[in-house]
């Protein structure tokens, strides 16, 4: 099987969604979906990565939120507790125009090695999903 087009994430409820665009830093119109929207479990998944996550689809799950990272190009809270094949697990708050969602794993390794990130209590829930690309 080649890799599957597309992405397996836990797709946030409405209330989960509202309560990340309350604390969002970086207030942008452009590509507004991509934010405070999901939790990235697998990116286009190889057969081996499908079996081991696919068994999750369908299911609702709840996501508790450690830690928040912040700069000036994008926010992001932190879920070490997640199944995923992220080193760190997180869901992007928000981003500056012209920044794209993917930076925030930059960010949060970059805020983990300086000892940055800020505690945050905060449960979630969604749905595991695959998400056609």
């Amino acid at each position: 099987m080649k890799k599957k087009s597309g992405y397996l994430a836990v797709i946030l409820d409405q209330e989960s969604r509202q309560k990340l665009v309350a604390i969002a830093v970086h207030k942008t119109e452009s590509d507004v979906e991509k934010f405070s929207h999901h939790l990235t479990i697998c990116f286009k998944p190889d057969a081996k990565t499908w079996n081991k996550f696919s068994d999750m689809l369908g299911k609702t799950v709840e996501l508790v939120v450690v830690g928040i990272a912040c700069d000036d190009k994008a926010q992001a809270v932190y879920i070490p507790a997640t199944k995923s094949e992220k080193k760190f697990p997180h869901i992007t708050v928000s981003c500056a125009d012209g920044v794209k969602p993917v930076y925030s794993n930059s960010l949060l390794e970059a805020c983990d090695a300086s000892g940055t990130i800020e505690p945050l209590e905060m449960l979630l829930k969604g749905t595991v999903l695959f998400v056609e690309l």
